[in-house]
């Protein structure tokens, strides 16, 4: 993921009404203050927890998650984790773990979400049945 200009990242937070000391990741405050104090713009806030997450905020406050990544060969992929009125923040994150999981592993997310589609399966319903959750993934 590519460095986040610390001035754009305060200067994002500041036009959406953060107020105060400034996170250093996406909260839920702030995908609530990007939806409820539209800009006119679109814009990306990068998530900052989870390499590649993204929020994308359109000019009239509607944000979808986005996971932007790489396959095995080096294609670049983006995957749609969700809009916020429908995913909450804690919600696409787990989405975006186990996607990158899935990645690293090989696969790709976005075609195994499109082949999921065309069998009439969700996204979140093919990550249950083909991944163990991240959590047994992860060492203590």
């Amino acid at each position: 993921m590519k460095h986040v200009d610390p001035k754009q990242w305060e200067a994002k937070l500041r036009a959406i009404g953060v107020r105060g000391k400034l996170p250093g990741a996406l909260t839920q405050t702030v995908i609530d203050l990007a939806r409820a104090h539209p800009t006119g713009a679109d814009y990306t806030l990068p998530d900052r927890k989870i390499g590649g997450m993204v929020a994308e905020v359109g000019r009239t406050g509607v944000v979808t998650f986005w996971l932007r990544y790489r396959t095995a060969e080096g294609a670049r992929r983006g995957l749609n984790l969700g809009r916020a009125d429908v995913v909450s923040l804690d919600g696409a994150r787990e989405l975006a773990m186990q996607a990158l999981i899935e990645a690293k592993r090989g696969g790709d997310p976005t075609a195994a979400r499109n082949a999921a589609r065309a069998a009439g399966l969700t996204l979140r319903g093919y990550i249950e049945t083909s991944t163990p959750p991240a959590s047994t993934l992860i060492a203590a």
